[in-house]
């Protein structure tokens, strides 16, 4: 009688002592997954916080580095227009536009290793260059077109024949007597733009 009674006791106490095992490990789980949650929200929180911070930096750049191009494209085109008027551009005459052309490319302000100067009849063919390169024929290039039509400047982004690499192309006529008697180019690769726009940044 006693070892069923024994039997039977433990087949009631079992049960209770796995309950109260179970209610320990989930009551240990909830305490260890409670902060775990508010941790995982608080990252999450604080990567919205930086990402918007991100973005809103990014468009502030992005907003001053406009600025600083639009106003590096106007210095360029300003000295562009200032040598189109000298006797020494309007005269087509290579011997006498070469120097200036190669004084005008040094130019502090323009802050480019890569940028040249140089002028081309109203046929395309390059007169002189600023850096001594080779005189090709441009006739093709959209910033000589557009002041063949009559435009007050041209600009283009095109892949260099010279320098084989992206570039910014500018352009204004050359008159004698308002007759248009060629076209003034300056040129200077995508990569020393954006590098002096980090120098006036900094």
């Amino acid at each position: 009688m006693r070892s069923k009674y024994n039997s039977a006791e433990n087949s009631v106490k079992k049960p209770t002592k796995f309950g109260i095992f179970s209610q320990t490990l989930l009551t240990v789980f909830l305490v260890a997954l409670i902060p775990s949650v508010g941790l995982l929200f608080s990252i999450r929180y604080q990567e919205k916080i930086q990402i918007k911070s991100l973005e809103a930096d990014f468009k502030k750049q992005a907003r001053i580095s406009a600025l600083q191009v639009n106003s590096w494209i106007e210095n360029t085109f300003l000295s562009l227009h200032q040598n189109a008027v000298t006797s020494s551009i309007i005269s087509m005459d290579a011997e006498a536009q070469v120097p200036l052309l190669e004084a005008s490319a040094q130019l502090p302000e323009l802050l480019l290793s890569s940028f040249r100067f140089f002028t081309i009849d109203l046929e395309g063919n390059v007169i002189a260059r600023s850096d001594g390169k080779k005189l090709n024929n441009y006739r093709d290039r959209a910033y000589f077109r557009d002041i063949l039509k009559g435009k007050k400047f041209g600009q283009q982004v095109l892949f260099g024949r010279t320098s084989r690499r992206p570039a910014l192309c500018l352009s204004v006529p050359i008159k004698k007597v308002k007759q248009l008697v060629g076209v003034l180019v300056g040129c200077s690769t995508l990569t020393d733009i954006s590098n002096s726009i980090d120098e006036i940044r900094n």
